[in-house]
């Protein structure tokens, strides 16, 4: 066996004495990487559990807003009609006959030389 052989042979069998310590230097580390990789694991998943309840919580959040703009969308509308009912040629007859209102025959209308109207201090 050439010398060439004889080293890949050891290697690829991990029986020399230089792969024997690579390889418990190795297990060392394979537990230190275990153990942070298991902490990762732990950190990672409390932090999706935290996500997903703010998520949830915004959800909820989102949702009472939309029933509030839809509440407010059906009261806008009644003002609306509400507005209408009362604009509308019945009611002003209405009321001018319960305010003894009386229509007006003649408009008179106030010229001015000045473009000032009123004045404040």
């Amino acid at each position: 066996m050439s010398k060439f052989t004889r080293i890949f042979a050891q290697k690829r069998e991990g029986n020399s004495p230089r792969a024997k310590g690579i390889l418990a230097k190795f297990k060392i580390n394979k537990l230190k990487i275990g153990i942070i990789i298991f902490f990762l694991m732990i950190f990672s998943g409390f932090a999706y559990l935290g996500l997903i309840n703010n998520v949830a919580a915004r959800g909820f959040e989102i949702k009472d807003l939309e029933n509030r703009v839809e509440a407010l969308r059906v009261d806008s509308k009644k003002l609306e009609l509400k507005a209408n009912e009362l604009q509308s040629i019945q009611e002003i007859t209405k009321a001018k006959d319960e305010f003894n209102l009386v229509e007006i025959s003649k408009i008179d209308y106030i010229k001015t030389t000045t473009p000032t109207v009123a004045l404040t201090k």
